[in-house]
């Protein structure tokens, strides 16, 4: 969708599904979530987000992140956890998911009491 605003070819963009998600392998090894259907709102998919600004970084000089949803959570994280050498200019975040701390909080609340 969003590279179709851009049929002209003035920009380059990368795409990629974030573990867990799409077609991806799915990585998360778990006996409470056996079906491996698991998402941490951004917690661990900046880490996927960080190995693709390393890729990028090593071809091109300055990098713009955008991110829907749940792609806008693991940018703020990913920003976050980034380096200045990283050259992140700009970041379009387009209704990114809130209450990520929130979130986390219940969802562990809710494991650990699966494990009771």
């Amino acid at each position: 969708m969003l590279l179709s605003a851009f049929p002209n070819g003035e920009y380059d963009f990368l795409t990629f599904e974030y573990r867990n998600h799409g077609n991806s392998e799915k990585e998360y090894h778990s006996t409470i979530l056996p079906d491996k259907s698991y998402s941490t709102y951004g917690s661990l998919e900046c880490a996927d987000l960080l190995g693709a600004i390393d890729f990028v970084k090593s071809q091109y000089q300055d990098i713009g992140l955008y991110g829907l949803s749940k792609g806008g959570a693991a940018i703020q994280t990913s920003y976050l956890k980034s380096n200045p050498s990283d050259n992140i200019g700009a970041m379009f975040l387009d209704s990114p998911a809130i209450f990520l701390y929130l979130f986390k909080i219940l969802r562990d609340a809710v494991l650990w009491l699966l494990q009771i």
